[in-house]
């Protein structure tokens, strides 16, 4: 597997250590901030929260919510009769290394959904 560039830049400077020590920091400024989001955030609001910074978003407009919910009840309905897994309409917040997201549809596969 190749080497990430920025990696190998790191390994070889000396103030990796200074580094390591900023990352480190960062990554728990950013768990005290998350874990002000799950503290804070409400059932009615849509908010995400991205690299360390809560997003807030505004009202889908009825075009926007129309078009999801269509493609929801699409794959939904191919999910179900092909037994694949399981689909979500928004309100459903994932959470990934960094970032917690709550996508208008979300499909895990039945593996996942598991």
């Amino acid at each position: 597997m190749a080497r990430d560039a920025l990696l190998e830049q790191l390994e070889r400077s000396p103030k990796l250590p200074f580094y390591i020590k900023q990352a480190q920091h960062l990554l728990e400024e950013e768990h005290k901030k998350r874990e002000h989001f799950y503290a804070t955030i409400r059932d009615d609001q849509k908010a995400e929260f991205i690299y360390g910074e809560i997003v807030m978003h505004s009202p889908a407009k009825m075009r926007h919510s129309d078009a999801s919910q269509n493609l929801f009840t699409l794959l939904k309905t191919h999910v179900q009769v092909h037994k694949l897994g399981w689909v979500a309409h928004e309100k459903t917040l994932i959470s990934l290394t960094r970032n917690d997201y709550e996508p208008d549809v979300l499909f895990f596969s039945k593996a996942k959904a598991d």
